[in-house]
């Protein structure tokens, strides 16, 4: 069981969640690991960014990026590309059209990593596959049971979001898998008349995958994605995105063994929890623990809009002139006296608006 909530706490430090403090006993052999999160995203332009942490006992307040030696990419054919810091811990890279290094769908990658103790972490190739075509979204008003206040069953209504996706591959027998990332952009007009887009991440807790190869058929209908609650966020226009990547079978089994420990409940039917995978590895010493995945992949960008009012009553106020001040004084409610001082928020409208 303790070797369990290792595990957990580790999934939840790749995803950047946030935990309660737990005191563990780190197994042997555990102190000082590593965490690479490699994420080389094919685009216009294509991207990579890497993560570098060190996990000292397994507390949140151990996670600490460390600075290393040099962090290179590297293709196939061993043409390389050194990424340059940007701070503790992260290293970033934007590769043009002039770029001597290239970033192509079909093409392999791995991730190279040199601390200054002398140690090189090597990540396995990872092929950025083709994408499917991409699919189309709807929504329905449904309904999810949560606990309130006083820690009884309240049942609240909530937007579900669904994916009609096709999975089959163009010259390829075997169909794809897929990661959706969601994320959603709102409107608000603050009291200063000021118009802001605010734009968030979802699911830190529930990650959406979909294993096209095991299906009889190359479409997948209605395949769930997030809920939202009704609040305020709807009252001037919504935008729900989800980002479609297409995943090799290692970087799938890496992220489905992931949502695996994140959604276990303890209950006597679960498959008993195993270390998550990772293709990184000490290319001199292959007992040295390391945590993370290297990914590479092509992604598509899937947009729904909810009009105003279409679930909510257009016009409601955040800030209703009922809500009094904070002890003290000041706004009730921050993004209603400045929406510009809230976090993701752009005085921009977004191109896809």
């Amino acid at each position: 069981m303790r070797y369990t909530s290792i595990l957990l706490l580790v999934s939840m430090f790749l995803l950047g969640a946030c935990l309660d403090k737990i005191d563990l006993d780190v197994p042997k052999g555990l102190e000082d690991s590593v965490v690479i999160r490699g994420e080389l995203v094919k685009g216009q332009p294509s991207t990579l960014n890497v993560y570098l942490d060190r996990v000292f006992n397994f507390e949140l307040e151990s996670l600490l990026p460390f600075n290393a030696r040099g962090v290179f990419l590297i293709d196939e054919a061993g043409n390389q590309v050194e990424i340059p810091e940007f701070g503790d811990g992260f290293h970033t890279y934007t590769f043009f059209p002039n770029d001597p290094f290239q970033v192509e769908i079909g093409r392999k990658y791995q991730l190279r990593v040199s601390t200054f103790d002398g140690r090189v972490f090597e990540s396995a190739l990872e092929e950025i596959m083709q994408l499917p075509e991409k699919g189309e979204m709807e929504l329905d008003l449904s309904s999810i049971t949560v606990l309130d206040d006083r820690g009884d069953l309240e049942e609240i209504p909530v937007i579900q979001f669904y994916i009609n996706a096709p999975v089959n591959l163009k010259d390829s027998e075997q169909n794809a898998r897929l990661l959706w990332t969601p994320e959603y952009t709102f409107q608000i007009t603050d009291n200063g008349s000021r118009v802001c887009y605010v734009t968030r991440n979802l699911d830190f807790d529930n990650i959406l995958l979909l294993d096209g190869t095991i299906l009889e058929t190359d479409f997948a209908t209605r395949i769930p994605l997030s809920n939202i609650p009704l609040n305020f966020e709807l009252n001037e226009g919504y935008y729900y995105s989800v980002y479609q990547k297409s995943l090799t079978k290692g970087a799938f089994d890496y992220w489905n063994q992931t949502k695996q420990i994140i959604e276990r409940t303890g209950n006597l039917f679960e498959a008993p929890a195993g270390r998550v995978t990772t293709n990184f590895k000490n290319i001199a010493d292959e007992n040295d623990n390391v945590f993370g995945y290297f990914t590479a992949y092509a992604q598509d960008t899937i947009r729904i809009y909810v009009p105003p009012g279409e679930f909510t009553e257009e016009g409601n106020r955040r800030c209703p002139p009922s809500v009094p001040p904070p002890p003290g004084g000041g706004c009730p409610v921050p993004i209603c006296c400045d929406c510009a001082s809230a976090a993701g928020s752009s005085i921009f409208r977004p191109s896809f608006w």
